[in-house]
């Protein structure tokens, strides 16, 4: 009667030898594969050399929307004036304004968050415009900082007790202006040991706002005593 011959069982030796074999070979890639260098979250040769933003205009000259000019434009796509804050915020076509990555709404005391779409769309641009500079010059980030929105008629009398070149047709009343400072920017990150001065920041924020004002997508003034761009959307 003729032998039938067994198949060899491979599972014995693939266990033993041929498994531990793929590990260790898998280890030793592994221990001298060699890493690619972190990249540096604050390359400091981007500062070496590079050329400051400089607006080219006058702020003065190109940031001369008065407030008449305004005013018109806000009296026509804002909201009727609020007499009290309680007033304000239970009026429709309003949206609250919240800090975020491309700007920073500071602690308000004469004014409150809320400002119509349009308004709110606008800064929106702006900030982002202003923050994705200086990302794709892989400098330190800031943002723009809002020091002041919208006003109530009871705020617009106090705020006129202290300081008496605050406007009584304020256009800060019709949800449609805010004042971004051009002396305050909101380093976003404390760690990064690079800096760039106000002075700089100013010139790119004077460069971006022209940007949309020669787009006819707002008023602006440049208001040396309160140190901001006074900006009403059209």
């Amino acid at each position: 009667m003729e032998e039938t011959k067994r198949p060899i069982n491979w599972r014995p030796y693939l266990y033993r030898y041929i498994v531990p074999l793929v590990v260790i070979t898998g280890i030793l890639m592994a221990w001298t594969w060699e890493r690619p260098e972190p990249a540096d979250p604050y390359p400091m040769e981007v500062m070496e050399g590079r050329v400051a933003y400089r607006f080219r205009g006058s702020y003065n000259r190109d940031f001369n929307d008065l407030n008449d000019i305004q005013l018109k434009a806000a009296k026509k796509k804002g909201i009727t004036p609020a007499q009290t804050r309680n007033e304000l915020e239970h009026k429709k076509g309003l949206v609250e304004l919240q800090s975020n990555d491309h700007y920073k709404i500071m602690e308000l005391t004469h004014s409150v968050p809320y400002v119509i779409p349009e308004m709110a769309q606008l800064l929106e641009e702006i900030g982002s415009s202003f923050v994705g500079v200086l990302s794709e010059d892989q400098l330190p980030l800031y943002r723009p900082v809002i020091t002041s929105v919208t006003r109530t008629e009871e705020d617009v009398r106090k705020l006129r007790r202290g300081n008496g070149n605050a406007s009584e047709n304020s256009t800060h009343r019709y949800g449609t202006t805010v004042d971004i400072s051009w002396k305050r920017f909101d380093k976003v990150d404390p760690n990064d040991p690079r800096d760039l001065s106000e002075e700089e920041l100013k010139h790119l924020l004077a460069m971006v706002l022209k940007r949309y004002h020669n787009q006819e997508r707002c008023y602006i003034k440049h208001e040396r005593q309160q140190a901001c761009f006074h900006i009403t959307v059209r």
